[in-house]
């Protein structure tokens, strides 16, 4: 079953639920519920994202990755 926008926005927007837990409740991933909200034309809440400290981990591994590349002459 595919969430109406309606009800999505009113789950994600109100109630705060991540695409994870969306995606629990219609037994959908978070990547197919990502493509909804793509296709409906809704903005990702990355705030929301960086508060949960995944976009920090992600720019901060890749950081050290990038540090502990060498240089060759």
């Amino acid at each position: 079953m595919i969430p109406t926008k309606k009800k999505f926005s009113k789950l994600y927007n109100d109630q705060k639920k991540t695409l994870q837990e969306i995606g629990d409740i219609y037994g959908l991933s978070r990547q197919r519920i990502a493509q909804l909200m793509e296709c409906w034309g809704l903005p990702r809440n990355t705030q929301r994202a960086r508060a949960s400290g995944v976009q920090f981990q992600y720019k901060k591994a890749k950081r050290l990755l990038n540090g502990n590349r060498r240089k060759h002459t």
